[in-house]
């Protein structure tokens, strides 16, 4: 799913309008009314104290309609109105004007200033007090009301988004954001929802589709994507019968010394897994290798020498985990870069954890790396390659600037994990806290490496594998609990995890009243079992 910048969504509205034959009032009305449907199946008439805060703009118009349905269905609601200004749009007038058809009970005009509105922790907020189009700090009395909001303990629910949070930007100010549980979102999630400053306020999120024009959107050039199953399965490359092992690659895992030998070892796990052809490991404690994984073929790190093997399709190296700090690590790398030749190039690499530290300490060295290498950090890795920035936003924004210098992918891991190929970005929304846990991120480089050494190219085989990481701990955590879930736990289950994702979704299906016949009609005959049961002991 694309995500648009706050200015794409304004014109696709209005090319929504124009082509649709609505003016903006029916759109609202529309796009709050879907918004309600989603309250009201989760409610189901509960009679909770609900206050809805309307703004005056389009975002308090969608908060109009929204208050209407919920009184119309009998639900216990107060609207305040948020009158801090002479400017109303005319989107909010009109559905102010709608309310007094339908109750007595007229909007609460808050003149901000004075006293704020009592709020229980047993109350539902429904704010809509700003949406998208705060290009404003928020003044004094507004922050009061947000602030207390967040400290009342009701639960909030936000319509497209918390009120002060920004789309694509961080807040004027995070003390005056409002923290929703749920947040109802128009047509496409917005980029705040996936960074670690913004995304835990808007809680739980709902993408409610209100029709905008799906031309306008499919031409649309994205700030990023989503990825979900649906993409996941597109991405999938079915084997052919008639293969053999040469034809799915060679990986080679230089990684794991001395007390992190188990580092590449797991690294060789997941590219097994994941279906490499050969994977071979180049470790300064082979048995250990080859007593854990027999299926992996081990050489020794001091007497390895870079070769091409003639057999195979590709070669892949993976890079970095547990491989040491000292110069000696440094220079193996190196000696690996620079081991291409004109006949027989490198193929891009990943390089992950100690790897990423020293091609970020030595710009020759990460001038010479191959076109299309990945390279998977964490934020402190990251840090080390592109230097401090002030804000997730900042960051997105270095990061693609140095994927487009280097001709490099990025694979930044955390909660949503994104990949960076220049402009292009990919977010991805499966994992769960389970896989903050060691050695995780080896697995995922041997699973990207292994896709790579299979002919998948590299921005399919790093958003395919980050994909499956998580997909594979979702579908785990089930069973073992986030504590207990282990990185060899993802690496095993690669293969249930690939199969599971191609399972259909399960359906609810609806009560047959006719199935429940034949065991009316057996009940008689149990009864008359249970007695002949008795008859006989009785004869015994």
């Amino acid at each position: 799913m694309k995500i648009l910048s706050t200015q794409q969504m304004r014109e696709a509205h209005k090319v929504s309008f124009e082509k649709q034959g609505l003016t903006s009032m029916e759109f609202t009305g529309r796009a709050g009314h879907q918004v309600f449907q989603h309250i009201h199946a989760r409610f189901q008439g509960a009679q909770v104290p609900i206050h809805v805060f309307c703004g005056i703009g389009n975002n308090g118009g969608d908060g109009m309609v929204v208050a209407r349905y919920l009184i119309t269905h009998g639900y216990n609601v107060t609207v305040y109105v948020t009158n801090c200004s002479e400017t109303r749009s005319k989107n909010f007038l009109h559905h102010y004007s709608l309310i007094k058809d339908v109750t007595k009970d007229w909007p609460i005009l808050l003149e901000c200033e004075g006293d704020l509105p009592e709020i229980s922790k047993d109350a539902v907020v429904i704010d809509a007090i700003f949406g998208s189009g705060l290009s404003r700090p928020i003044g004094d009395w507004l922050q009061s009301l947000i602030q207390k909001i967040n400290a009342s303990g009701a639960f909030t629910i936000s319509i497209d988004l918390p009120s002060g949070m920004l789309g694509d930007a961080m807040p004027h100010a995070m003390d005056t954001v409002i923290r929703s549980q749920h947040t109802f979102t128009f047509q496409t999630p917005k980029l705040a929802f996936f960074f670690p400053e913004t995304g835990p306020l808007a809680g739980a999120i709902t993408i409610v589709d209100v029709g905008l024009d799906p031309e306008y959107l499919s031409k649309s050039t994205p700030l990023a994507q989503t990825i979900d199953k649906n993409a996941a399965r597109s991405m999938y490359r079915p084997r052919n019968r008639w293969t053999q092992k040469y034809d799915y690659g060679l990986v080679r895992v230089l990684a794991g010394s001395g007390n992190h030998v188990g580092s590449g070892i797991l690294t060789c796990m997941g590219a097994m897994h994941a279906g490499a052809g050969i994977v071979q490991h180049i470790t300064d404690n082979a048995s250990a290798t080859q007593v854990t994984l027999p299926e992996v073929s081990t050489t020794q790190r001091t007497q390895y020498q870079p070769s091409v093997n003639p057999n195979v399709a590709r070669t892949c190296y993976v890079v970095g985990p547990g491989l040491g700090m000292d110069e000696a690590a440094k220079k193996e790398l190196q000696s690996l870069i620079q081991s291409g030749t004109e006949e027989h190039p490198i193929a891009p690499m990943v390089l992950d954890a100690d790897a990423i530290y020293h091609v970020a300490a030595d710009e020759e060295m990460l001038a010479l790396l191959p076109d299309n290498s990945i390279l998977t950090p964490h934020r402190n890795e990251l840090r080390a390659l592109l230097g401090p920035w002030k804000d997730s936003f900042e960051m997105l924004e270095l990061a693609k600037a140095w994927s487009t210098q280097h001709n490099l992918i990025l694979v930044i891991k955390g909660t949503h994990s994104f990949t960076v190929q220049a402009d292009n970005v990919y977010i991805n929304t499966s994992g769960n806290p389970g896989l903050a846990t060691s050695s995780t991120g080896d697995v995922l480089a041997g699973f990207i490496g292994s896709l790579l050494a299979q002919g998948y190219g590299p921005v399919i085989a790093s958003v395919f594998s980050v994909y499956l990481h998580g997909f594979i701990a979702d579908m785990l955590v089930d069973e073992l609990a986030h504590e207990s879930l282990l990185a060899s736990d993802v690496a095993q289950n690669f293969g249930k995890g690939l199969v599971t994702l191609f399972e259909p979704e399960a359906q609810p299906q609806p009560a047959q009243p006719q199935q429940q016949q034949p065991q009316q009609r057996r009940q008689p005959q149990r009864r008359r079992a249970q007695a002949r049961r008795q008859v006989q002991r009785r004869r015994r």
